[in-house]
């Protein structure tokens, strides 16, 4: 009994060593840049009275204010690039269609938040952008499909400018990890357990980071209410991995981040820098 209680720990202890290694990042001097990458971020660009958020004018404040620009992306039915959080339009539209249902053209021509301005393409964004400030892209999926990777590639090998991907979904950051290597990627992390979808499982592996040896993240983008999480701690800590929290929404939380060097992912507010 107690030779295969001790069996049973030294296994247990072999996985849990393998998984460490596993899922741990290049080290830090070949971090694909990410130093460069540390600033603040506009979530979503600086949006707010009538300029609706992942629009192009969002995207040109931030820029103009010298903010880093956070975005989401995801496909259009025909693979088209589309910046676009909701995986439905209905909140931002006021239609209830799946953004994948559509073709990009068919997108582009739909108005955010009731104002005058469309839903862009990626290049679309980028080409406002023009390398001035970083851009943190969100890849938007929830199943092991990697065509957004694919398409996403395509567009940014030919952009002049700091970028780099994040997603809560490790394959799609597998995809960065393993045809491009230099390119900076970050795990999404909040709380699946408290936050998450209704397949258990997933929650699981996601709330404790095990698919981490897929993903192998340069950096951590933590839900600023989990960073005194065991799976953050245990990647910051043992793996020394920058850590960009979100979302903030005030001056004196962004001042107390910041001094704590976290990068923020702010929304609501121009925080000085």
């Amino acid at each position: 009994m107690i030779i295969a209680l001790v069996v049973i720990l030294i296994l247990a202890a072999a996985l849990v060593v393998t998984y460490l290694i596993l899922s741990a990042p290049n080290s830090k001097n070949k971090r694909a840049g990410v130093e460069n990458l540390r600033v603040h971020y506009a979530h979503r660009g600086l949006w707010g009275d009538d300029i609706p958020e992942n629009s192009i004018p969002a995207f040109a404040r931030a820029a103009e204010c010298k903010y880093g620009i956070e975005l989401d992306v995801q496909l259009s039915s025909d693979g088209d690039v589309v910046v676009f959080h909701d995986y439905n339009l209905s909140r931002m539209c006021g239609e209830d269609t799946k953004v994948s249902e559509l073709r990009g053209a068919e997108l582009s021509w739909r108005r955010l938040g009731g104002t005058k301005h469309t839903l862009p393409l990626l290049e679309d964004v980028l080409a406002v952008i023009k390398g001035r400030v970083p851009v943190l892209i969100e890849l938007k999926g929830e199943t092991s499909d990697t065509a957004l990777c694919e398409a996403v590639a395509h567009i940014i090998q030919y952009y002049d400018g700091k970028v780099c991907v994040q997603s809560f979904n490790p394959y799609l950051l597998g995809w960065f990890k393993k045809h491009q290597p230099r390119l900076a990627r970050g795990m999404l992390y909040t709380d699946f357990m408290k936050h998450g979808t209704s397949d258990k499982k997933k929650n699981i592996l996601l709330t404790y980071m095990v698919a981490n040896f897929i993903s192998r993240p340069d950096f951590i983008s933590a839900d600023m209410t989990c960073l005194d999480t065991f799976p953050v701690k245990l990647m910051t800590g043992l793996h020394k991995l920058p850590v960009f929290v979100w979302t903030v929404r005030d001056a004196d939380t962004f001042a107390r981040m910041r001094s704590a060097r976290y990068c923020c992912i702010f929304e609501g507010f121009k925080p000085e820098l």
